[in-house]
């Protein structure tokens, strides 16, 4: 009896062992197809993975050619238009220039500019021959030996015969020069005619020239020296005498070697009060 308890119980042991036997191998199929299903979804996903980025690289590998032909499109089209629009701007030009209009011509017109060229160019040239003349006459020359540079700028001169009525009057000034002057008695006449214009000497100033037809002027008892109304003679010339009311008053005569100056003829208006 016991013996077949016993085996009895060895039959359910074997039998719950062969249960837990197929529950273990169907776990491990389980886990197995589970790993292989796992990694089977990896490769898969791997697969994707590159077939996606094989798929990005391609669409990457076509995008950019046409970037670069956008790009071109962009670069050229401009280019294109930029042409087409300097041809219509020529076009434009060339259409848009005015028409040349033929001018008649104006013989009036003409006429007074030529005539007013002649003159200005008759202008011109009297212009420079009076500046010529002026230098001329404010230049000293040979000319000037026998010309006196007062009576050349309307001073008034006077002679052996006249020179008597002359001194006659309020007052009045004689201006005795040489018969041939040099240089400086031309440039000292040049000072005094601005002194007798300062002083407005103009109708009081008389030019007498030496020429001995009146005898000369260092002797007091000569005709020239009776018709100055001098007390003594004259040793230098040229000099200016001062006379009042037809009555000899001063003169110039330096000291020293020198020759008379306009100062000196300026000093003796001073002298006697004379203002400008």
């Amino acid at each position: 009896m016991l013996y077949f308890i016993h085996k009895g119980c060895e039959d359910i042991m074997k039998e719950e062992k062969k249960t837990t036997k197929k529950k273990t191998t169907t776990a491990k199929k389980g886990n197995t197809s589970s790993k292989s299903a796992t990694t089977k979804k990896k490769t898969t996903s791997t697969n994707k993975k590159t077939t996606t980025t094989g798929s990005k690289k391609t669409t990457t590998a076509r995008k950019t050619p046409a970037k670069t032909k956008v790009v071109s499109s962009k670069v050229v089209e401009p280019v294109q238009e930029s042409k087409v629009e300097k041809e219509e701007v020529v076009k434009e030009s060339i259409v848009q220039e005015p028409e040349k209009k033929e001018v008649a011509f104006d013989s009036r017109q003409f006429a007074l500019r030529t005539f007013a060229v002649i003159l200005a160019a008759i202008l011109v040239v009297v212009i420079l021959v009076v500046y010529f003349i002026q230098v001329k006459n404010n230049t000293y020359s040979v000319d000037w030996e026998r010309k006196s540079y007062l009576v050349e700028n309307d001073i008034a001169s006077t002679n052996c015969e006249s020179v008597s009525n002359a001194i006659l009057g309020d007052y009045n000034f004689v201006f005795v020069r040489p018969k041939e002057s040099n240089e400086d008695e031309f440039n000292l006449e040049k000072k005094l005619l601005k002194v007798i214009k300062d002083y407005n000497l103009e109708g009081h100033f008389y030019v007498y020239t030496l020429d001995n037809t009146c005898g000369v002027i260092t002797d007091p008892y000569s005709v020239l020296g009776q018709n100055l109304k001098l007390d003594e003679g004259i040793e230098k010339v040229p000099t200016i005498l001062y006379y009042k009311d037809g009555e000899l008053v001063d003169y110039i005569q330096r000291d020293d070697e020198q020759m008379m100056s306009d100062a000196d003829f300026v000093k003796l208006l001073d002298i006697y009060e004379f203002e400008k």
